[in-house]
């Protein structure tokens, strides 16, 4: 199995800065060996790991207007590094999870079950400032794998009219800003707002994109 580009080219980006950790090298007067002066790196490059979860406050998709229930969930994690402490850049996993129910009849009744899975490259700024807490805006790009699947029934009886699942890939993206706080040496709370499009959402009868709008609460771990 082939290993997916945007992996390798994430990868490479993070062990790139490792490469050219020092720029100026010395002579060694004892062992007249030339080497590298570590200490010359003005800033450190920092690893991270983060877990949270979003509530999505808006989700755009023809199948989802006029809901009678929606269970939903989204979380997400991320591998990444801190350059510099400017500017940051991440592999994140986002899953999201929805199941509700839509009348378009009197009589009939939609029963969707809605998932998905994004692998996602983001980049993001840090704005400097002396306390604790540091603003940011970031974008990433990737792909997602969705799996919906629809069960028509009358309300009135629970025999089931049709069932269709539906399975695709798709270019997947997001826009988002937000802040993080120290509240311990290594330990970060972050808080986000996201727009977030997760790809198409497929059925017999709709093909749009799913777009949301989503508050993100986590915690980052810096190495």
């Amino acid at each position: 199995m082939r290993t997916p580009f945007y992996i390798v080219f994430f990868l490479s980006l993070l062990i790139a800065p490792l490469e050219n950790a020092s720029s100026k090298t010395y002579r060694d007067p004892e062992s007249n060996i030339i080497k590298k002066d570590l200490k010359d790196k003005a800033e450190p490059l920092k690893y991270y790991f983060s877990l949270g979860a979003s509530y999505p406050i808006y989700s755009e998709s023809s199948a989802l207007r006029n809901n009678a229930l929606s269970k939903k969930f989204m979380g997400h994690s991320a591998v990444g590094a801190l350059i510099k402490d400017k500017t940051a850049l991440e592999l994140e996993i986002t899953y999201y999870r929805n199941k509700h129910k839509r009348s378009i009849f009197s009589d009939i009744n939609i029963n969707y079950n809605m998932r998905y899975t994004a692998a996602l490259i983001n980049g993001y700024y840090y704005f400097p400032t002396k306390y604790n807490t540091k603003a940011f805006f970031g974008a990433g790009a990737g792909t997602s794998y969705a799996i919906n699947s629809t069960k028509t029934h009358t309300p009135l009886s629970p025999t089931i009219i049709e069932n269709n699942k539906y399975k695709n890939y798709d270019f997947a993206y997001q826009l988002l800003i937000g802040a993080h706080t120290k509240i311990s040496n290594g330990f970060y709370i972050d808080y986000k707002l996201r727009w977030l499009s997760l790809g198409r959402f497929r059925t017999l009868i709709s093909n749009s994109r799913f777009n949301n709008i989503a508050l993100s609460a986590g915690i980052k771990y810096l190495f």
